[in-house]
């Protein structure tokens, strides 16, 4: 019996602290998330400009970071890639919205073999 109260004690505990802890999870939610919605709310061009500028931001940072670590040949790559596939989709949308669906079969193949061709040429042989 005295088990039983013991381990019935320890789940009561248990499911307090998941309580308490759900608890302070949506109160500093909503501290944090309150003044932003207000913000959003009240002039969303400037929000979204905010926003916008932080994401951009952190981006720029996290690519020179990455891009600090590798070689010049391989960021030449991965931008040009990065271009390949960014310009293919734009014409890819452009060319379904207007019903060619062929021609964007035609370009998803073309910027697939673009990306293959800039692999093969700006191939970088690994040190051993």
């Amino acid at each position: 019996m005295n088990r039983f109260i013991t381990s019935l004690k320890e789940n009561i505990f248990t499911a307090g602290k998941i309580i308490v802890l759900v608890a302070i999870c949506l109160i500093s939610g909503f501290i944090i998330s309150y003044p932003f919605w207000k913000f959003a709310e009240t002039s969303p061009k400037i929000y979204t400009v905010c926003v916008l500028t932080l994401m951009a931001g952190a981006a720029l940072y996290y690519a020179v970071k990455t891009f600090r670590a590798m070689s010049v040949k391989k960021v030449i790559k991965l931008i040009l890639n990065f271009l390949i596939i960014l310009l293919g989709a734009a014409g890819i949308v452009v060319l379904v919205l207007n019903e060619y669906r062929f021609f964007s079969l035609l370009l998803l193949i073309a910027v697939s073999f673009l990306c293959f061709l800039t692999n093969m040429l700006l191939y970088e042989k690994k040190s051993d």
